[in-house]
């Protein structure tokens, strides 16, 4: 249930927040709570995955890729993602969460995500993701750039 929470959180946050570009980092700051826990009471592998999920959102709704989303009726597709854990999260530690872009090809985005507390990385994570039209076709993302008024060279030249 705090999930619902936590995302009506970023949702109302990012009316306050600056538009970002496609290549910066998306951060959250965030605590464990007691509903992230797993027997061993440090924050649930699972967990780390979902949260990520919720700085995606922000990174979304701040650069104006929701809209497009729901414009043109576009889902998002994780096709993979990896996680490298270093140091467990405790119950109510806090710690940030930053996500961002770091290139895409001509059907997947690449990302990458970090947990912190203070300078010191928790856990690191890559994903890739695609954007599915509703017919099924994965969306260029050349076209998803493009959509978002950037180009190649305001982009910081991710596009390969």
């Amino acid at each position: 249930m705090s999930l619902i929470f936590r995302l009506s959180w970023v949702v109302l946050l990012s009316f306050f927040r600056k538009r970002m570009d496609l290549l910066d980092w998306s951060r959250l700051k965030l605590r464990v709570l007691p509903t992230d826990l797993d027997i061993n009471f440090h924050m649930n592998n699972g967990r780390y995955l979902t949260l990520i999920d919720l700085c995606r959102m922000d990174l979304f709704l701040r650069t104006g890729l929701l809209r497009l989303m729901f414009k043109y009726r576009w889902a998002p597709a994780i096709s993979s993602l990896t996680m490298e854990f270093r140091k467990p999260l405790r119950l109510f530690q806090r710690y940030t969460l930053r996500s961002r872009i770091i290139r895409w090809d001509r059907r997947l985005v690449f990302s990458e995500h970090e947990f912190l507390v203070g300078t010191r990385v928790i856990a690191r994570g890559t994903s890739n993701t695609c954007l599915v039209a509703r017919n099924g076709i994965v969306v260029p993302p050349a076209r998803i750039v493009k959509l978002l008024g950037w180009s190649d060279e305001t982009s910081g030249g991710a596009l390969k």
